[in-house]
């Protein structure tokens, strides 16, 4: 997909070094996050995903180019793998890290099931809460589903 000028005019805006560190992005970034990007013609290009496509070929569309060294300015292709939303999302959760947030994730998806348990087992939300250092809503979001989603637990 791209030609021998776009790589060299994509690889001219990153700072390679050596084959373990992270290769940062010399070009414009995006505002929210900080990852790198750069234009082709008249399509927008995330900087690591040219990189991933360069290295390895093609990219499948229904994946995410997941940073395994967690800078958004890497294109070193030996950081980056391929994964789905869900992958993206437990590595988050796994280092825990929140985009945009300096806080660190409180919860693991094991607790979020314990979570589930104690519910189901007739805890109230509000003690699962105060168990848990957090607040009656992200109790209820947990319970509905809206993060760490899992089938709901039957007891025990």
């Amino acid at each position: 997909m791209f030609t021998e000028k776009h790589k060299e005019k994509f690889w001219n805006k990153v700072a390679i070094g050596s084959p373990d560190e992270c290769w940062n992005w010399k070009g414009s970034a995006m505002k929210i996050g900080s990852y790198g990007h750069l234009h082709i013609g008249n399509k927008m290009f995330s900087a690591h995903r040219v990189a991933f496509e360069i290295y390895y070929g093609s990219i499948n569309e229904s994946l995410q180019v997941m940073h395994m060294c967690d800078n958004p300015k890497c294109c070193n292709p030996k950081h980056l793998k391929q994964g789905t939303q869900s992958d993206n999302i437990q590595d988050m959760i796994k280092k825990g890290r929140q985009r945009n947030s300096t806080k660190p994730v409180k919860l693991s998806f094991e607790d979020a099931q314990e979570i589930r348990k104690d519910f189901v087992n007739g805890i109230s939300k509000k003690k699962i809460a105060l168990k848990y250092d957090i607040s009656t809503r992200h109790t209820s979001d947990i319970l509905c589903g809206k993060y760490w989603k899992a089938p709901y637990p039957t007891g025990g």
